[in-house]
């Protein structure tokens, strides 16, 4: 049970964001987000700690916010607060990415995504002004709002959470995503971050291909885990999208070609149906002219809406610069190639070597991780 202490008064209400002398307008930052990587958190951490430890000595109360693993200060209409430190629960909302059970350990692997935070014990209205600090590992994340001309938005508080936590907890995913040169070489050799490998698979993946170390070894690995249990479980949620069971009987023979080791034929069986899916799935919204480009991107756009957040860990919008440096990337038939994308394949220009079990994988994680997005809830966070 939560016991906070009571303040008496708490009366900053924000940074400033340039010099000004008497007189002079000043814009003061009252809403704020981050995490310990962003310079800016060092300065709102210092001043909250020392506003906070101030008006803790004037109340004769004594706390140790340097000590703690996190701390929210909720600011009551009377400029009252209440200081909660180590002793309030934070609630993950989250797409889990298999079937889970009432008081069923949940690791980082089980997380498809993180929608929303909140924070149960502090029983938050519009009225309250808000500061929240929370660590994971040697990281903190910190959000606050003390904006009092506006009703405290809880909708943004929990979405923020999710976003700073989604850092926190994947934070070498997230590096690696926005390192624009390692994630080309990453999807030039045809990975991503699927929603499927995420939570640890993928992390020690991408750990091999950036350092070029150990590359064949890692993949033969997460080739392995692929056990024929594993992918009908993957596959067996695909029939309930319509434009994936009317394809059944060829989606189902591609992938029983990877379990039988018959990469060749997996992938010629697969790789075109990505296409097919995309364009059955747009074809009530869009012209029968559209490009299958023009189909991709309003597939994407649609689950950046769902997902409500464009950093979500499914990853829409960098998943299309995937399929673009990597399934379907350019291709000149008189140029030639060495890979196994879309265009080479169905031209016949693709060498045998091409055909790897690696291509084989990644062509059907191209087909979840599609089923993934226009599966998502369609209300948005």
């Amino acid at each position: 049970m939560a016991k906070p202490l009571r303040l008496s008064k708490f009366e900053l209400i924000g940074f400033s964001r340039a010099f000004a002398l008497p007189g002079e307008t000043l814009p003061v930052q009252t809403r704020g987000l981050g995490t310990s990587d962003d310079e800016d958190f060092h300065v709102w951490i210092k001043g909250f700690n020392e506003a906070i430890t101030a008006q803790l000595t004037a109340d004769g109360l004594t706390r140790n916010l340097a000590q703690a693993s996190r701390f929210a200060l909720v600011v009551n209409p009377d400029h009252s607060a209440d200081l909660y430190v180590d002793d309030f629960s934070l609630t993950m909302e989250t797409l889990v990415k298999r079937d889970v059970s009432q008081n069923e350990p949940v690791f980082a692997s089980d997380i498809g995504d993180i929608r929303k935070v909140s924070l149960p014990e502090l029983a938050l209205t519009p009225e309250h002004r808000l500061i929240v600090c929370i660590r994971h590992g040697w990281k903190f994340a910190l959000l606050f709002d003390l904006n009092r001309g506006e009703p405290l938005d809880i909708n943004w508080v929990q979405e923020a959470l999710a976003f700073v936590m989604r850092r926190l907890l994947f934070e070498k995913l997230y590096r690696s995503i926005e390192d624009n040169v390692g994630f080309q070489k990453l999807a030039q050799r045809g990975w991503f971050p699927f929603n499927e490998l995420i939570g640890g698979e993928f992390e020690r993946l991408q750990v091999s291909h950036l350092n070029d170390f150990d590359i064949e070894s890692s993949e033969r690995r997460i080739i392995a885990s692929f056990t024929p249990e594993r992918i009908e479980r993957l596959t067996g949620r695909w029939w309930k999208r319509e434009e994936f069971e009317r394809r059944k009987e060829l989606l189902w023979e591609g992938v029983s070609l990877f379990a039988e080791g018959k990469f060749i034929a997996c992938i010629k069986t697969l790789i075109t149906e990505i296409e097919g899916i995309i364009r059955d799935c747009r074809r009530v919204d869009t012209v029968s002219s559209a490009s299958f480009r023009d189909m991709l991107k309003a597939t994407i756009d649609q689950t950046v809406e769902r997902v409500g957040d464009a950093s979500s860990l499914y990853f829409p919008i960098h998943f299309l610069r995937y399929l673009e440096a990597s399934f379907y990337a350019r291709f000149d038939p008189a140029v030639g190639t060495i890979e196994a994308w879309r265009h080479s394949a169905s031209h016949g220009a693709a060498p045998p070597d091409a055909y790897t079990a690696t291509r084989a994988l990644q062509t059907i994680l191209v087909l979840d991780q599609i089923y993934r997005y226009l599966t998502l809830p369609e209300e948005r966070p």
